[in-house]
């Protein structure tokens, strides 16, 4: 089931940096229950051609 659908631009984090850098939506974040300062749990599928990325509120 497809709850949001957002795209953002990926930047430099620091300059002289190979790190990336992007906004979570607002109504993103609301939904995860998240606020400024915490962290996320990033995880990475790739199953039969398709990558899959779950972003989940660290405990």
């Amino acid at each position: 089931m497809k709850v949001f659908e957002y795209e953002s631009k990926i930047s430099i984090a620091r300059p002289n940096s190979l790190s990336g850098r992007t906004t979570i939506p607002k109504e993103v974040m609301k939904f995860l229950g998240v606020e400024i300062g915490d962290s996320v749990n990033w995880i990475v599928e790739y199953t039969d051609g398709e990558t899959t990325i779950k972003v989940k509120k660290a405990e």
